[in-house]
């Protein structure tokens, strides 16, 4: 606080008026807390004086007017209460038998004569407290008493004008010795200015003509040998070893002039060298441009094409293995190597696809409420199929603590769960397989664990690389060797870590931790209610009172496609209608209302997102 006041004070001032302005303040506020001690003190030391004058007088006087109130002697009580005169700071007395009754006054001769009325001043009867206030007055009241018998009161008015009157002359006494020792204090600052400060003028002066006309011969006079002196000489001192340092500079300054002359030609070199490697630089980026962007077309078109067609073959083998009935075993037979030969192809263009859009930066996570419990059992349902004839038993688990919905990924944290169900399935000969779920530290573990075969320590390592596969030859041939590359990246994605620890012959344990917010549980529109005569497909009907199926709009430029789906969806009671790319896709929307619409993204005409667009603008 005093530092922001002096700053504000002294702030830009000349050097003269902070010294005169210390020693005038300094003198302030010592003066200040002198004034207040003072007063402190003649105050504490007044009051006590007076009570103590005040209380011997009261009681004197209370002892002095016994026997007249004992013998009732009126004129005897007066003569005490007259004596009280010699006492200029009484105002009043009276004296009060037992009874309440007045029985003698006292009033200052100088105060009588404006009093017509005795009854006026004193009160009825004696009061009840001892002291009291009132009226720059103080009024004490004392029971007189003989042989512990209560003759009557004694009551004192005194006023305290001459205590008050000693503490107004103390305080203007201790304003004018504060005013005259301020006026003193800036005299004698006037002259201690100029002898403390004409040292530090002429070094002024002499720094500026420094400044000024750059004479580095200059040297400031010196007048004593104190703390001024020997700033001076360290003026002195520095002023001849910056004239020595300009000299060194001056000669040192010819020879840079050349080295900055062949410096110069150097970095003009540089220059144009620099500009050519940044001109192929950025043709060299702009080809790699070019080239990812070519590779993404080429994947993106790739995918297409190649799931268009798996798509029909899966589709109608899964499809012919249903209706197996009406085959021969070798038909069956030839059929699953159909469907095995698909599914194995289609493992390898996604793994491929993910593991160049996750190197390329392109894979974005998307978070979306899930019921949890449903999602694992559907996951453990999902890896049950790839199990075939193993003597395998797949075990879930859930942690009573964890949330019934969470917030994430599903489509990714599904695909990691199956990629390492699917490990586990296929080095696990026989046993059990469990997946665990629960909290660990605010988050949410999964957990993969079986009984299989497991992996040597020297193979550890290398799991999660591309392409590489550890364990047994008869079984490398089973994968691409990508699943567990796969796995760990999207698991990094999503914030996580893809951990694994084994034991060869008594099998593995992965996990991965992920922080995961309370999801909402709602259920969409549709409800179960019965299985068709294929095993994994299920139909749906609205929640209403008319019970219709559901209507569908499949649309897609490829006839096997949409052929494909409206026999799967028409076999379970579903109402299916086609188009053959996106803007009839967009006209039929207009005129019927669809519950679901299947569209592919690549059409002629117009693609499906553009077609999505113009459907959920007009649909509102």
């Amino acid at each position: 606080m005093i530092r922001k006041i002096t700053n504000k004070l002294f702030s830009g001032r000349p050097i003269q008026y902070k010294l005169a302005g210390a020693i005038i303040l300094t003198s302030i506020i010592s003066l200040f807390f002198a004034c207040a001690t003072f007063l402190i003190t003649n105050f504490i030391v007044t009051k006590k004086n007076f009570r103590w004058e005040i209380n011997a007088i009261f009681e004197l006087t209370a002892k002095n007017v016994v026997a007249p109130i004992y013998f009732l002697d009126s004129d005897s009580a007066k003569d005490v209460l007259d004596a009280l005169k010699i006492v200029k700071d009484v105002h009043s007395a009276a004296i009060y038998l037992a009874n309440n009754e007045r029985f003698s006054t006292y009033i200052r001769e100088n105060e009588a004569h404006k009093i017509n009325s005795l009854q006026y001043i004193f009160p009825k009867k004696p009061p009840q407290k001892k002291e009291i206030k009132e009226n720059g007055k103080l009024k004490l009241t004392k029971k007189i008493f003989f042989k512990n018998e209560l003759l009557g009161f004694l009551y004192l008015e005194i006023e305290e004008k001459r205590y008050n009157h000693q503490l107004i002359l103390y305080g203007v006494i201790s304003v004018i010795t504060s005013i005259c020792s301020i006026w003193i204090a800036y005299l004698l600052s006037f002259y201690l200015k100029n002898i403390l400060l004409i040292p530090i003028i002429n070094l002024l002066g002499s720094v500026k003509r420094i400044s000024t006309e750059k004479d580095y011969a200059v040297r400031a006079e010196k007048y004593d040998d104190d703390e001024i002196g020997e700033l001076i000489s360290g003026f002195n001192d520095m002023i001849e070893k910056i004239a020595d340092r300009d000299k060194a500079l001056e000669q040192h300054r010819e020879n840079l002039e050349n080295q900055v002359i062949e410096r110069t030609l150097d970095i003009t070199n540089a220059n144009i060298l620099l500009k050519k490697l940044n001109r192929e630089l950025l043709a060299a980026k702009k080809e790699a441009d070019l080239a990812s962007a070519a590779k993404n077309i080429f994947l993106a078109s790739m995918s297409h094409e190649l799931r268009t067609p798996l798509n029909g073959i899966i589709g109608y083998t899964q499809i012919l293995k249903k209706e197996s009935r009406n085959f021969n075993k070798e038909d069956t037979d030839r059929i699953e190597i159909i469907n095995k030969c698909g599914e194995h192809l289609l493992f390898m263009i996604d793994d491929i696809l993910d593991l160049s859009k996750i190197e390329a930066g392109k894979l974005e996570i998307h978070e979306n409420s899930f019921h949890l419990e449903e999602f694992i059992n559907t996951t453990a349902v999902m890896a049950k199929s790839n199990m075939e004839e193993k003597n395998i038993k797949i075990s879930v688990n859930f942690s009573s603590s964890l949330p019934k919905a969470l917030k994430g990924d599903t489509k990714r944290i599904r695909q990691v769960l199956l990629n390492l169900l699917s490990n586990a399935i296929k080095f696990t000969p026989e046993g059990t397989i469990s997946l665990n779920v629960y909290k660990i530290n605010k988050k949410i573990r999964f957990e993969v664990s079986d009984t299989g075969i497991g992996i040597l320590d020297h193979e550890l390592h290398k799991i999660f690389d591309a392409f590489s596969q550890v364990g047994k030859v008869s079984l490398k041939s089973e994968g691409t060797g990508l699943g567990l590359a796969i796995s760990s990246k999207l698991v990094k994605l999503m914030g996580g870590v893809l951990n694994v620890e084994s034991t060869p012959g008594n099998g593995s344990r992965f996990w991965f931790d992920l922080t995961l917010e309370k999801g909402k549980s709602k259920y969409g529109e549709y409800t179960e209610i019965k299985s068709s005569k294929y095993q994994n497909i299920k139909t749906y009907i609205r929640k209403d009172k008319e019970k219709k199926p559901v209507n569908i709009l499949i649309a897609d430029d490829v006839l096997e496609n949409i052929t494909f789906l409206k026999t799967i969806l028409e076999h379970t009671g579903f109402d299916v209608d086609q188009a053959s790319d996106g803007k009839k896709a967009h006209e039929k929307s207009m005129k019927n209302n669809y519950d679901l619409i299947l569209m592919d993204i690549v059409m002629p005409e117009m693609d499906g997102l553009e077609a999505a667009r113009l459907i959920k603008k007009d649909l509102g």
